[in-house]
Parts: structure tokens; sequence; C-alpha cells
């Protein structure tokens, strides 16, 4: 059956933000070097770390998108920064971060495959940047719903993000595809919302997707819907 709507996530889905780590973290080591007092390896781990800490923790609400970026500031650089040195901090890797950031070179071939249907994102993260990703990667338009957790106030693996977005179109949930690399933020969380999941898994598969279908490139998609 031809889906209703199909969704993606975006984050190492759409955009190579693996990539923009690799990419910006030496840039951010060399401009912070003094300052750090650690080597690169070890600011590495402490940046990764802090991140998947405190992220999680503003999608649970106990901090908001502005005081986790603050706190992976004071854990990273170990000090008691004030809000201003960490918001001084923040824009440093802002800039180093977008310059940054790039589309897999499957995306368009696989979003003008599936022109004929309505596409949309589902996305964890700051509604404002999440737009600005897909904006200056110049696929917005290609969207006719574009649903982050800041704006509806629900986070992926919630089903009742999923729901919102195939609202936010006027399907049925039952109807709709959701394309993500997250095994539980996209693959449990839409299977649990009544979407057909597909795992984007890039790369080699190291585990066993079940009954879920797994593709190794959005070049696959065409393929796959019917």
């Amino acid at each position: 059956m031809t889906p209703a709507a199909i969704f993606f996530d975006l984050d190492d889905t759409l955009l190579d933000d693996t990539g923009a780590k690799r990419a910006y973290l030496p840039q951010l080591f060399a401009a912070w070097r003094e300052r750090l007092h650690c080597d690169e390896a070890t600011f590495d781990d402490a940046w990764r770390t802090a991140l998947d800490l405190h992220f999680e923790r503003y999608l649970r609400g106990e901090l908001s998108f502005v005081e986790q970026r603050r706190e992976r500031m004071r854990d990273v650089f170990r000090a008691r920064l004030s809000d201003d040195e960490c918001d001084a901090l923040t824009r440093e890797f802002l800039r180093v971060y977008e310059a940054n950031w790039r589309l897999f070179d499957d995306v368009i071939p696989a979003l003008d495959a599936l022109a004929h249907l309505p596409l949309g994102v589902i996305t964890n993260g700051l509604d404002s940047q999440q737009r600005q990703k897909l904006e200056l990667l110049g696929v917005a338009t290609r969207f006719r719903a574009i649903v982050t957790s800041d704006a509806s106030k629900l986070s992926k693996p919630d089903p009742r993000i999923f729901h919102h977005a195939a609202a936010a179109i006027g399907v049925r949930p039952e109807e709709c595809v959701h394309v993500g690399d997250d095994w539980r933020k996209d693959i449990e969380g839409a299977t649990a919302a009544g979407f057909r999941a597909i795992w984007l898994e890039r790369g080699q598969w190291r585990t066993s997707a079940g009954s879920v279908t797994r593709i190794a490139s959005l070049r696959e998609l065409g393929g796959l819907i019917t």
C-alpha cells in the first residue's frame, strides 16, 4: 500500500551531524586549547558525553534548551562559568557547527524520487535551529510539515509527536512511514505510534532489525515505497 505521507528524522538521517562533529571538534579544540587544559581525545569524550547527557535532560523537561547548552559548557570546561561566559562559548560553537552542515549525498535523490508524496520531518531539537538547518541546506520547501520537540512540547520516542505530525498533514498514523537512524527514538517511537518504521543504518549492520525494514541508504526508499 502506498503511504499517505513519509516523515524523516533530521540529524544523521538528512543532515550528516556525525560528520559535522568530526569536523568541528578539532576546530573547537584548537580555538579553546589553552582554556581546556586537556588533550584532544579527552575534550572529544567530554563534549560527546556532555552533549548526550544534557540534551536528554532537556528532552525530559529538566532543563530549557539554553540551560542544557550552558551545562554542557560547564562540564566541558570543568569550571563554574557564568551564564554570559557559557553563552559566548556557545556562539563560538554555533559558528563552527553551522559552517559544517551538510546533507548526505543520498538525500536529494531520495526526495526527488518521493516528491509525488507529502513529506515531513519529525525531529528533537530547537525549532528555530532545526528549521534553519533545512533552510540553509536548501530543502525546507520539500516538506509539508516540520515538527520539532521544541514547538510541539513532545519528543521522540513519545508516540504523541508522531500523531501530531500525521495530524499536521491530515493523514492517519497507520498511513504513514517514518525513516530514521535512532532505534529507540525513531523506530520504537514510530512503531508505537502506528507508523511503518524504516531504520536507516548507514555503514556496517551490527544488530538485528527483527521485522523492521532496514536500509543502508535513502536511495533504497524509492523501491520500498509503492
